[in-house]
């Protein structure tokens, strides 16, 4: 995810995870962008996910800001990051024994934290 900031001076650039600070599992990684009309500077913040999690789920927020003359200008844009993850099944403790071409009914429960109230009977099977 990137944000970009200009102003004179340099801004600065502060993110936030549902308006916490980020982990200390999140480092942004800041670089220098050009320079415009030879006074107003750009950076650009960049967060780097190597391996997302579902906990990584959240609204970031990033808060570009500069003092000019003792007056504070910002700018706050946001992305709302949702990270999908499958269902797990929870195998019943149930053993099987039928005669061949008779019949036999599976139970399983059904596990999702992207899909809480997730019920057996939302899920198909082929």
């Amino acid at each position: 995810i990137v944000c970009t900031a200009t102003g004179n001076p340099t801004p600065t650039i502060v993110w936030t995870k549902d308006g916490n600070p980020l982990p200390s599992s999140i480092t942004p990684v800041l670089s220098n962008g050009p320079t415009v009309n030879g006074t107003l500077s750009t950076i650009y913040s960049t967060l780097n996910f190597a391996s997302v999690q579902f906990n990584d789920t959240a609204s970031y927020f990033c808060n570009g800001s500069f003092e000019r003359l003792g007056d504070l200008r910002s700018s706050v844009e946001s992305v709302r990051m949702q990270v999908q993850v499958k269902p797990t099944l929870l195998p019943g403790n149930q053993t099987f024994e039928r005669l061949q071409n008779s019949s036999v009914m599976f139970s399983f429960g059904i596990q999702s934290p992207v899909y809480p109230d997730l019920a057996s009977g939302d899920v198909s099977w082929s």
